[in-house]
C-alpha cells in the first residue's frame, strides 16, 4: 500500500522534527501496525530515484537479455534491501512488550530513504554531469554515508532505547547486510 501524499509530507516533516527533538517527534507518524506496514510502500516512491541512481552507476547492457538481466537483478537487489534488515531487526529486538519500540524504528528507516536517496542521488548527478570532480564526489559521498549511519544509530538510541554499543552493533549489522547484498550484485555482473 502506497502512502499518500499528505502522509508523506507529514512523515518528511516528522524526520526533520525527529532529528531536532527525537522520540517527541514520533507523534508525526502514523504508528499503527497499519502505519508500519504502509511504511514499506516509501519502496514505491524511492523506486524511481532509485532506478535513475543506478541507471547513472550501471554499463549498458548490449542487448535485450542484458537489459532483462541488469533490471530483474536490480528490483531483485532493491526489494531483499528493503526487506532484510527489518526482518533481521525484528528477530534481534522485537520481543513480547518490545514491539512498539521496534515498529517505531522500522517506520522512521523506511521513510527515511527518501531524503536518503534523494541526496545520494543529488551527489551522484553532480559528479556524473561534472559539476564536481570525482575526489570531490568520493568525499561527499563518503561523508554521506558516515552521516547516514550516524543518523541510524541516532535514531535506534531514541526508539528502541538501547546502550550506545547495542545501537552501533545494529547499524554495524545493516551495513554488512548492504555489503554483502552488494557484492552479490556485484558478482552478478562480473560473470
Amino acid at each position: 500500500m502506497i502512502p499518500t501524499l499528505g502522509e508523506t509530507l507529514l512523515a518528511l516533516a516528522g524526520l526533520w522534527r525527529f532529528a531536532r527533538e527525537g522520540a517527541p517527534a514520533l507523534r508525526w507518524f502514523d504508528r499503527s501496525l497499519d502505519g508500519f506496514w504502509r511504511s514499506f510502500g516509501v519502496a514505491v516512491i524511492v523506486a524511481p530515484l532509485q532506478a535513475v541512481w543506478v541507471a547513472t552507476q550501471a554499463a549498458t547492457p548490449a542487448d535485450a537479455a542484458g537489459w532483462f538481466g541488469l533490471i530483474t537483478t536490480e528490483a531483485s537487489i532493491y526489494v531483499i534491501l528493503w526487506v532484510a534488515f527489518p526482518l533481521a531487526l525484528y528477530y534481534i529486538v522485537a520481543r513480547p512488550g518490545h514491539l512498539l519500540p521496534y515498529v517505531d524504528f522500522v517506520i522512521i528507516y523506511n521513510w527515511l530513504n527518501i531524503p536518503w536517496t534523494a541526496i545520494g542521488l543529488a551527489i551522484t548527478l553532480c559528479g556524473t554531469i561534472g559539476l564536481i570532480g570525482d575526489t570531490a564526489t568520493q568525499l561527499l559521498m563518503t561523508a554521506f554515508y558516515l552521516g547516514i549511519l550516524a543518523f541510524e544509530w541516532f535514531v535506534a538510541r531514541r526508539t528502541l532505547k538501547l546502550g550506545g554499543l547495542a545501537c552501533a552493533g545494529l547499524v554495524a549489522l545493516d551495513f554488512a547486510i548492504t555489503i554483502v547484498v552488494q557484492s552479490l550484485r556485484i558478482e552478478i555482473f562480473a560473470s
